[in-house]
């Protein structure tokens, strides 16, 4: 009030000529300005006084119109949008295809379709331009790989087509045709069933327009609270649960993250819905009440269905850390439980790529860590080693990881009894070290050029350390059986270390399938056969016991996948072989078993690997009983009473390496000789296609080398066959 009157009353007594505003020195030094000419304060200090001159020129305002040149802007952006709705709808009408096609029941083998017109039902890859005709000859698309259980079924035909054209007797050729023809259509149905995107994640979930990975929904947080309080009381929960982690607190370090403000990223959410997945499974084969086993089995399928949606979805142009690697890793594991095998070499390929990248393999950081950091990616760097380990000689390939660059110790076993996994860790470890071994020195194409001796030297040696794991396997099963006393394992974690022993004596088959046999006219070993029998005699074992212990368990199905993925192929065909090769039957029963052992899991597990399974073994098996049938009949009618060898009657240059022992089956497929009726020579040409014997034959000189001796190349082409004929139902 004051103020405002003693400025009023200053702005009376100012001169006439005083200035509309403060002098430039007033107004820089925020002070009173007489607005005089000059100014009072610039007269008390003597300083120059000056106005700006005139008025600021505010900027003409100007009117918002709408030009044409944004109009057409508009117009443009809108044909854009238009035309970026038309692609969505397409898309989302072949993915609505593709999950119509990949719930399709699959049909019955025993009558294979012959449908082979073009314009059957084709299943479009997400992202292309063009369909891929599943009942055409086109190669396999890059995701599918090296799906190993074709080859394996392809090796038994051939080994089979071989031992057919090398009979004498034309009554065997004439009925074995037709089996024949019957197991190359299901090794082509069967491959043709591959070809579908659809099938290699067929839980995935479609994404409606306008919504992402974000909007998935997520299990209730009292449930995955009450399945961890279960984790944490419980040690049969965590004994096989997710083997990447160390302890209950990495896991749920994740969990916390995925559920705080913020979206997750595509890394946390696999992690988490993984990790989710597994516990639900395990906790749902553990519970007695009805209801609560339902809700924890639909809470584990929500998770799948999530887990699928995102790794069909996910970017791999990803920076390395930790979570990239745990989330291949665990990637990799549920494609392995779920026999997709080529998905999971992709995925631990990107995890071993990472971890070498962050360093994970070496005792000197790349930055300094604390000693729980280090520990914790030395566990995670060994999870991985052992997963691609075990994947690197199934698909029949060199690993990616080099023993010679690591320089962390491994993991050292564990004297608690908290949980079984952290006992037997070390001794897979340990096998995984032996498989790469096996590989390099056995059957890589470099260790084919060595000498025969050193082969066999080296095969002993690492026959020698597989029956001290097995040995250290049984001596931790004892000890956790006495300490656990009244209190034993339940459910499908009571028979891991079951399956633990018959991945060692498939791969101890293996091993010993590389030792020339000593008994002239032979192919397989007595040693090889001996441990094949025993392997096929505990699979069966324990298929059976799993089908007691574990019906309609999803957890059951995933272990017994891991299982399938694993074991049986190796002894399977070697005793097949030895059946087709020798005519004697007692082998059969092993088959026969195996069997019926994979029947009784079928009606127990809501997963379709194990059928897939079934229908080849069945079909193998089929065709060796039709097979030493037919042999039977044509001996009885020629009056003959030995058995000769299935390449016997060649040629000249194979009957002698028959006769020295080196029949492994060849690598080229001979040619039927033609039989006294003239109405058969039309065969090899309807089930051997010329393409196949000229590619196996430019394979059979360009893949092992010139140097390479008749045994060596023998046994490079059996393990080559063997992986080939694996492809069948990796990825179905």
């Amino acid at each position: 009030m004051d103020r405002h009157f003693e400025d009023t009353e200053q702005a009376q007594d100012a001169p006439a000529d005083a200035q509309k505003l403060a002098c430039d020195r007033c107004r820089q030094r925020k002070t009173r300005c007489s607005r005089g000419l000059p100014c009072a304060q610039c007269t008390r200090v003597k300083a120059s006084c000056s106005y700006e001159q005139g008025q600021k020129i505010k900027p003409k305002r100007q009117r918002v119109r709408v030009s044409d040149n944004l109009e057409t802007n508009i117009s443009h952006i809108m044909a854009r949008l238009d035309d970026l709705t038309e692609i969505v709808t397409e898309t989302r009408s072949q993915m609505d295809q593709i999950l119509k096609t990949s719930q399709k029941s699959t049909p019955n083998i025993g009558c294979p379709s012959t449908n082979t017109s073009p314009n059957a039902a084709s299943a479009p890859h997400l992202g292309a331009e063009e369909s891929l005709d599943p009942l055409g000859d086109s190669p396999k698309t890059e995701y599918e790989g090296e799906s190993s259980l074709f080859g394996h079924a392809q090796f038994a035909a051939t080994f089979l087509q071989n031992a057919i054209g090398g009979n004498s007797a034309s009554e065997v050729r004439g009925e074995m045709t037709l089996v024949l023809e019957t197991l190359h259509d299901i090794v082509k149905s069967q491959k043709q069933k591959s070809d579908s995107l659809g099938s290699v994640f067929p839980h995935a979930r479609l994404l409606p327009y306008s919504s992402d990975l974000r909007d998935l929904p997520f299990p209730p947080m009292e449930k995955i609270f009450g399945c961890l309080r279960m984790a944490q009381e419980d040690r049969f929960v965590l004994g096989m649960w997710i083997y990447e982690f160390q302890n209950l607190d990495q896991f749920t370090h994740y969990l916390i993250r995925m559920c705080s403000p913020g979206p997750p990223t595509e890394l946390e959410q696999i992690i988490v819905f993984a990790g989710l997945f597994w516990l639900f499974c395990e906790c749902s084969s553990l519970v007695e009440d009805v209801n609560v086993k339902k809700d924890y089995e639909e809470q584990a399928f929500l998770c799948r269905d999530n887990l699928e949606t995102v790794l069909l979805n996910i970017r791999f142009h990803v920076g390395s850390n930790m979570d990239l690697v745990y989330a291949m890793s665990m990637a990799a594991t549920y494609c392995l439980q779920i026999s997709k095998i080529s998905m999971a070499w992709m995925f631990i390929c990107t995890a071993v790529h990472s971890a070498q990248t962050l360093g994970y393999h070496s005792a000197v950081p790349l930055q300094p860590e604390s000693n729980e950091k280090k520990s914790q990616t030395t566990w995670l760097f060994w999870a991985i080693y052992s997963t691609e380990r075990l994947l690197a000689l199934r698909i029949g390939r060199s690993s990616n990881v080099r023993d010679q660059d690591i320089t962390i110790p491994p993991v050292q076993a564990s004297n608690s009894c908290d949980t079984y996994l952290r006992a037997v860790f070390p001794t897979w470890i340990k096998i995984a070290q032996i498989q790469g071994s096996l590989y390099d020195d056995l059957y890589s194409p470099g260790s084919l050029s060595k000498s025969e001796h050193s082969r066999v030297s080296r095969a002993y040696e690492l026959a020698a350390e597989i029956k001290k794991i097995m040995d250290i396997e049984t001596e931790v099963q004892r000890r956790f059986i006495e300490a656990w006393g009244q209190n034993q394992p339940r459910g499908p974690n009571s028979l891991i270390w079951k399956i633990d022993r018959v991945i060692n004596l498939s791969t101890l088959t293996l091993v010993y399938r590389s030792i020339k046999p000593n008994a002239p006219g032979r192919s397989i070993s007595d040693e090889c056969l001996e441990v094949a029998r025993a392997a096929m005699s505990e699979l069966s074992t324990t298929l059976v016991l799993f089908s007691r212990e574990a019906k309609n368990s999803i957890g059951a199905s995933l272990h017994v996948n891991w299982s399938l993925v694993q074991a049986p192929f190796v002894p399977f065909t070697t005793l097949f072989c030895h059946v087709i090769e020798t005519s004697e039957a007692s082998d059969l029963e092993y088959l026969r078993d195996c069997i019926d052992s994979i029947q009784s899991m079928v009606a127990c597990v809501v997963d379709a690997a194990p059928k897939n399974y079934l229908r080849l073994f069945r079909a193998l098996y089929d065709a060796a009983v039709r097979y030493l049938d037919a042999r039977s009949k044509s001996d009885q009618t020629s009056g003959q009473t030995t058995l000769s060898s299935p390449w016997a009657s060649e040629n000249p240059m194979n009957a002698t390496e028959a006769t020295q022992g080196s029949g492994i089956v060849p690598f080229t497929l001979p040619q039927f000789p033609q039989p006294d009726s003239g109405d058969y020579h039309q065969a090899p040409s309807s089930i051997v296609p010329t393409s196949t014997l000229e590619s196996q034959e430019q394979l059979s000189l360009g893949l092992f080398g010139a140097g390479v001796d008749p045994q060596s190349s023998n046994l490079g082409s059996w393990y080559y066959n063997h992986h080939q004929l694996m492809r069948m139902l990796d990825d179905m």
